[in-house]
């Protein structure tokens, strides 16, 4: 009788097993697609909590949800799904804040779900949960105490309070506006969070950023446009208009140039070729509007050229 009812529980099981299956890939691929910003973390804990929901619904009431079509098994589960991950009370240490400290006695801690990650990912461990908790604990202490050590002593209480801001879930904004601090010192404190604190916790040096300065560097064919447009004397406005950027990128780029500014003779010389191709065109015969046109300069700068104003 007893081998029975296994056999019975066996084979119901696996039925379910059968009818969750494609409704898991699903919700793997739609998960990544409708919530994008949540992390790997937060979606498999909804994808398992959305199986165990399903599982209690089709325990409870098995021949229903055994008619039931696919399309609905989907739709239920999307449902689960979508208000555990926006509900969620996991705290993901892969990302820069906590989305959600307010716990009860069913959750799981950082610290939990992290080794439970870290664990499926790697061997089975010989050590209990406990001692690797502990280990997890006491390289995150070195590591934020050797932060420390390398971090300028003036920021030491500052970073305090960050860090502490931080794990209560608040951004960046708000804890400069929390601490009255300024938008210089605020960004120093984060910078050191990326890179000083990571250094000491990883070994590693993060590699050094290509974006120089507050504008986007020019690329080399933009470099030789902004020496042609400066050696016709046009300013600083009319070169960023003529190549669709602001005023300061122009002259941070023309500033980070050996020799930039041409010469008065230089100068004299280019605008001489200018008139001198408008005047070939003006001969053929066309009107100064076009000459605008063929040239991608204005008509006041063709007029201006022949000494029309």
């Amino acid at each position: 009788m007893s081998h029975n009812d296994s056999t019975s529980n066996t084979t119901f099981e696996q039925y379910f097993e059968d009818r969750f299956a494609p409704v898991e890939a699903t919700l793997s691929i739609w998960g990544v697609r409708a919530f994008p910003r949540k992390g790997d973390l937060a979606r498999d804990e909804a994808l398992q909590q959305a199986r165990i929901v399903m599982w209690t619904q089709y325990s409870g009431d098995p021949e229903t949800w055994a008619s039931k079509p696919p399309q609905v098994w989907v739709a239920f589960s999307k449902q689960v799904y979508e208000h555990f991950i926006l509900h969620e009370k996991v705290v993901e240490r892969h990302t820069d804040y906590a989305e959600d400290l307010v716990r009860d006695d069913s959750d799981q801690t950082g610290d939990e779900a992290l080794s439970g990650k870290l664990r499926a990912q790697q061997q089975r461990s010989q050590y209990p949960r406990e001692t690797l908790l502990a280990d997890d604990r006491i390289d995150l202490e070195r590591g934020i105490r050797r932060g420390f050590e390398k971090l300028p002593e003036r920021y030491h209480a500052d970073m305090r309070l960050v860090m502490a801001d931080i794990m209560e879930g608040y951004s960046q904004i708000e804890i400069r506006q929390r601490h009255g601090w300024s938008d210089n010192h605020t960004r120093v404190l984060f910078r050191h969070l990326r890179t000083t604190f990571y250094e000491a916790l990883t070994g590693h040096k993060r590699p050094p950023c290509g974006y120089v300065g507050s504008k986007a560097p020019a690329t080399d064919d933009e470099l030789c446009q902004l020496c042609e447009l400066r050696a016709q004397g046009l300013s600083f406005v009319k070169i960023g208009a003529r190549l669709g950027y602001s005023q300061g990128w122009v002259m941070q780029n023309l500033r980070q140039m050996q020799h930039h500014r041409p010469t008065l003779t230089e100068r004299e010389q280019a605008r001489n070729e200018r008139i001198a191709e408008v005047q070939a065109l003006l001969d053929q015969g066309m009107k100064l509007r076009n000459i605008a046109v063929e040239l991608g300069t204005s008509y006041n700068t063709v007029r201006r050229l022949l000494g029309k104003c």
